[in-house]
C-alpha cells in the first residue's frame, strides 16, 4: 500500500470494507467485462430470439431494451469524449471515499494510483498503455472462493447516498 498512503494505516478488514462498495458499485452499474454483456452480443440473440420464438412473445422495439455491460470513467477524462459512469469527486463513489478518507488530499491522483493498484492485482482489466481510461471489471470477479473452495454468489453492500 506504499502507493495509497491514504488507507496504508488501515487494517485488511478496513481496507475490505472501504473498498467492498466501490466494488459493488462497479457490479451495480454492470462495469463487467463480459461477452453476454456486449451489446453487439445482445442484438445478435435478441435477433435470433425474434426468429425463433412465437410472434406473439418476440421482443418488441418499443419495450426496454436489454442492459448492456457499462464502464467507469477515471476523473480526468473528458466525459463527453467517453460514455460511462464518472468516478470524479462530486460522484457518489467520489463523495463516499472522501468522506471515509477525509486525508485525501488529490482526490483525482487517489483515484488513478487506486485504479492502478486494483490492476496489478487484475481488478479492473488493463487498458492498452497502463490504465484504462474506461474501467470494466472481469465477469469472474463476481464471486468469492472462501477457504472451504466453494464459490457463492457475492452479497453486495452499496455506498451509502446520505452525505
Amino acid at each position: 500500500m506504499a502507493r495509497l498512503p491514504e488507507i496504508a494505516a488501515l487494517t485488511s478488514q478496513e481496507r475490505v470494507d472501504l473498498l467492498t462498495p466501490l466494488l459493488d458499485f462497479a457490479r451495480k452499474k454492470l462495469a463487467i467485462h463480459a461477452s453476454s454483456l456486449r451489446e453487439v452480443y445482445q442484438q445478435q440473440l435478441r435477433q435470433r430470439v425474434n426468429q425463433v420464438i412465437n410472434e406473439r412473445w418476440c421482443f418488441d422495439d418499443s419495450e426496454e431494451r436489454l442492459r448492456s455491460a457499462d464502464r467507469l470513467i477515471l476523473p480526468d477524462q473528458m466525459p463527453g469524449r467517453l460514455a460511462g459512469i464518472s468516478l470524479g469527486a462530486r460522484s457518489l463513489v467520489g463523495r463516499y471515499l472522501r468522506r471515509r478518507l477525509p486525508a485525501i488530499a488529490h482526490y483525482e491522483d487517489f483515484v488513478r494510483r487506486l485504479v492502478s493498484v486494483l490492476a496489478n492485482q487484475g481488478l479492473p482489466l488493463p487498458g492498452e498503455r497502463g490504465l484504462p481510461p474506461r474501467i470494466q471489471f472481469p465477469a469472474a470477479s463476481n464471486s468469492r472462493v472462501h477457504s472451504s473452495r466453494r464459490r457463492r454468489v457475492y452479497q453486495p453492500r452499496t455506498i451509502p447516498g446520505n452525505y
